[in-house]
């Protein structure tokens, strides 16, 4: 039957004597010893296995925002709670062992008794009854190398190695006891057994029993490391995510762009307020500068309102819009530099204006070059004063059409009636050239010096409007004022076949450019006098039906042209002369 005690527990006498018999000082004398079977790398494996655990615990997503675990719940304490007591606990339990070992006066092991078989360990020690045994050569290359005892404990079977020259003794004591056992002698059996109290006891023994005595973490481990551990898987937890959320933001910091720092926003908490007010605006702010137009700076205020470096949003904006400048001037158009203008207006307006200036500075370069070399009208000044101030949105030149008709005409309507080939009122010169008529010609021939003066004159910057019948008020653009008038030449033509009677017209023009202070920057005038001859009265079989509206308009055609080509020719001298060469 199997025996386990405690040999602290035990008194002096059974101490002494198990002590004494492994020494083999006293009897029952230990026959052989043998390791116990190791239960180390287990309890070693066990350990790492746990501390693993609780590594692997605290490391796993440790400053990895994309990670689920990146952050413990704080249901995570128990998990390092019991990892801890888990760790702490195996630790009290292992150096209990440790000091109940050096403690103890017996060798640890496993012996061979003639009655059975003991096991020492540090916690305890056990006796087993010899149920059976058998002796066998131990299988070697070497004749003397020994025997091998193989036991039979409960359900084990236990080796034991004896050398060559004891075998002999330990047969006989394993022979001597299986008798004793046949014939029941009972002084023989207990004997025999190490843990049976001895009949005799030395006077000069000593009394008190080997003690061990454990500490009260060694008697309570769990409890015991629950008193540190507590706290401790506190502050585990609360390092742990002070260390993952430092580690999530150094890691933000060295990819420093939107996407990291976005993460750890999303998910961080020490450094939030300054990721979010500093560095993912910065991120954010050098992407936009990259693409260097102001609708990405302005993209960005939109997601980023209000932050802790707009100074340097203000300057990125500043850049952006230098550049937008520098595109809108590259096109070459007052169009680009007006839309500039007027998309920030109080914004780089010492370099609009300096860029308006030179585009202005450029097209009155350009205007001048068209010039003729002989320029009797002064029309290069003209120029150099509509161009003088320069403006993102320039007025258009108003075209102004005066028709006038001169105090002649009545004169030549009484020298008319007085003909003999008069046809009546409806043939005189106010009833067919009436006020309708001169306005509709004036308009004519003031859109016709403006399309000429626009070929000149005319840039983006100095735009020439349509041509409108009197003068405007108010209007603080520079003016074309054309006035066309329309007089007697002193001549009346008449003819009985067929029967007309009409005056000459004398048709004088008068163009100029009026600057908005009332200057005049230019003038031109020239007249044309026209009358008729027999070919025109004759022209097509004409009857006598309103022949004389027909020879108006005919002599006002013939004016109209030749001043036509008298302003064109003047336009055109230069490039006119720049062709014969």
């Amino acid at each position: 039957m199997s025996e386990s005690h405690d040999f602290f527990a035990l008194e002096r006498r059974i101490q002494d004597r198990l002590v004494a018999s492994l020494r083999r000082e006293a009897t029952p004398i230990m026959l052989a010893r043998a390791p116990l079977p190791s239960r180390r790398p287990l309890v070693v494996l066990a350990l790492l296995a746990t501390l693993g655990l609780g590594i692997a615990l605290f490391v796993v997503g440790l400053g990895r925002v994309a990670s689920p675990v990146f952050r413990h719940p704080p249901a995570t304490i128990a998990a390092h709670l019991a990892w801890l007591v888990v760790l702490g606990a195996s630790l009290l339990v292992m150096r209990r062992k440790q000091r109940s070992a050096r403690a103890l006066p017996l060798p640890l092991g496993r012996f061979l008794f003639s009655s059975g078989v003991l096991d020492v360990t540090a916690e305890a020690i056990r006796f087993r009854p010899l149920v059976s045994y058998a002796v066998s050569p131990l299988a070697s290359p070497k004749p003397t190398a020994g025997h091998v005892v193989t036991c039979k404990v409960g359900t084990e079977t236990i080796r034991f190695e004896v050398a060559e020259a004891e075998i002999s003794a330990v047969h006989a004591e394993l022979e001597g006891h299986a008798r004793a056992l046949l014939e029941q002698t009972t002084e023989t059996i207990e004997a025999a057994d190490p843990l049976h109290l001895p009949r005799y006891l030395s006077p000069i023994a000593p009394l008190a029993p080997y003690a061990f005595v454990p500490t009260f973490a060694e008697r309570r481990p769990l409890f015991a490391t629950l008193v540190w551990a507590a706290p401790l898987a506190g502050l585990l937890f609360v390092g742990r995510e002070v260390v993952s959320d430092e580690l999530a933001f150094r890691d933000a910091r060295a990819h420093d762009d939107v996407g990291a720092y976005a993460a750890y926003a999303a998910r961080g908490k020490a450094h939030v307020s300054a990721v979010r007010r500093t560095h993912l605006p910065r991120a954010a702010l050098r992407q936009a500068r990259a693409i260097g137009t102001v609708e990405a700076i302005e993209s960005f205020r939109a997601d980023f309102p209000a932050t802790d470096i707009e100074g340097e949003v203000a300057e990125a904006r500043g850049v952006a819009v230098r550049a937008d400048l520098a595109r809108a001037e590259s096109k070459g158009e007052l169009a680009a530099l007006r839309e500039h203008a007027r998309r920030f207006p109080n914004e780089t307006k010492v370099e609009r204006d300096a860029a308006i200036a030179a585009h202005y500075t450029r097209a009155r370069t350009h205007a001048l070059a068209r010039v003729p070399s002989h320029d009797p009208s002064h029309l290069g000044a003209a120029i150099a004063a509509l161009y003088r101030v320069p403006s993102a949105d320039p007025p258009s030149v108003r075209t102004e059409a005066r028709a006038d008709a001169g105090t002649g005409l009545d004169l030549a309507e009484r020298a008319v009636t007085r003909t003999i080939t008069w046809n009546g009122k409806k043939s005189l010169p106010t009833a067919i050239m009436n006020e309708k008529e001169l306005a509709s010609r004036a308009n004519a021939s003031a859109t016709v010096t403006r399309d000429l003066l626009r070929a000149t004159i005319e840039s983006d910057a100095v735009p020439f409007g349509d041509a409108s019948p009197g003068p405007s008020k108010g209007s603080q653009a520079s003016r074309l004022v054309v006035t066309r008038r329309v007089d007697w030449s002193g001549r009346v033509f008449t003819a009985m076949k067929p029967r007309v009677a009409v005056a000459g017209i004398n048709v004088s023009y008068e163009a100029s450019l009026v600057l908005p202070s009332g200057a005049v920057a230019w003038t031109w005038k020239t007249s044309v006098s026209e009358g008729v001859n027999a070919a025109q009265i004759k022209k097509d079989g004409a009857s006598d039906a309103m022949i004389e509206a027909r020879l108006y308009r005919d002599m006002q055609d013939a004016a109209d042209k030749t001043f036509q080509a008298r302003l064109k020719g003047v336009l055109e001298a230069k490039s006119l002369h720049a062709s014969k060469h």
